[in-house]
């Protein structure tokens, strides 16, 4: 029976399709189609995506122009080594030169001006590597305190070093919770 519907659809769509394949087109289309090509060939109106590279030509030549028009960074002047005196109420250790940038020079161009700063920095060279840091306020008030007194000092930095003591924690009990709202109290 499904044989006998399917042959039945076949021919229905059989006859359907060459009634559609018999049909003319409406009178007059193929001039239609033929104008529309002859007004697009003569419209200025497909002209415009030539031009759309303009826009970008022109962006990429006005960032262009900023680059280069930028003003230039000057060099960083040599470093000026100035050494500064400790202060004689606390021992400290000898302080690291103090740098301070020169004056703004107009920048050398070429290979000299390669040259100048790194003479300034062979000769702002220290002695010591690492240079030795200036004190802080809480590292001058620590000196101060082991000056004047010594032996609590050195009792603080014996009991430092030792390992505290083991903090135990007693495990912790969690007791499951009732569905009907009844909880018991916590046990402490």
């Amino acid at each position: 029976m499904s044989e006998h519907k399917e042959r039945f659809v076949d021919e229905i769509l059989d006859k359907a399709l060459a009634n559609y394949s018999q049909a003319e087109p409406r009178l007059g289309l193929e001039a239609r189609v033929l104008a529309r090509l002859d007004e697009e060939k003569q419209s200025p109106a497909r002209v415009w995506w030539r031009w759309t590279w303009a826009p970008a030509a022109a962006a990429l030549l006005i960032a262009g122009g900023l680059y280069l028009a930028r003003p230039r960074t000057q060099a960083p002047a040599p470093p000026v080594v100035v050494a500064v005196a400790p202060s004689p109420s606390l021992p400290t250790p000898a302080p690291p030169p103090v740098v301070k940038a020169a004056a703004q020079t107009k920048p050398r161009v070429g290979a000299r001006a390669q040259a100048a700063p790194r003479a300034a920095v062979a000769a702002a060279r220290l002695p010591q590597f690492p240079a030795p840091q200036a004190l802080s306020e809480q590292d001058r008030l620590l000196l101060a305190y082991v000056h004047s007194q010594p032996q609590a000092a050195a009792q603080q930095a014996k009991t430092s070093g030792q390992p505290m003591a083991e903090i135990k924690i007693d495990p912790l009990e969690i007791s499951p919770l009732n569905p009907d709202g009844n909880q018991p109290a916590p046990v402490r």
